[in-house]
């Protein structure tokens, strides 16, 4: 009876399983957020790529000196012209977000935009932003 049991048993179970399963984790972004309020401010998300008062360019509004900054920081030859890509403009931009802790949007605002008296960039992310808390 038990030999009967053991084999009986035997069958029924499930086969070993003998390989792996990696599964790709959802990538998560702490930026998403301040990253849409940039956009939306700097290029109504891609409609308004040049702003030729500050010569910025790209999704995020990229100046001349903020650029000439940036290559200096980071050993980098990147032209201005290359900022309209949106992925070039979103490395800049993270390079000077990332200085600060990403909950920190008035510190991600100032090290992107620099610091006024009136925080008027701060502001305008704010209002794009409303159910964020600081």
């Amino acid at each position: 009876m038990i030999i009967l049991f053991l084999a009986l048993f035997q069958a029924i179970c499930a086969p070993p399983l003998r390989e792996a399963v990696i599964c790709q984790p959802e990538e998560i972004n702490p930026y998403s957020e301040i990253i849409y309020a940039v956009t939306t401010i700097e290029s109504s998300n891609g409609v308004n790529l040049y702003n030729a008062k500050e010569q910025a360019v790209g999704w995020f509004g990229i100046r001349p000196i903020r650029l000439e900054d940036y290559n200096k920081r980071t050993g980098q030859n990147i032209t201005h012209e290359q900022c309209y890509d949106y992925e070039i403009g979103r490395k800049i931009f993270l390079y000077y977000a990332s200085q600060v802790d990403y909950r920190d949007i008035k510190g991600i605002c100032i090290a992107w935009n620099g610091a006024s008296k009136e925080n008027r960039y701060y502001a305008k992310i704010q209002a794009v932003l409303p159910d964020y808390k600081n």
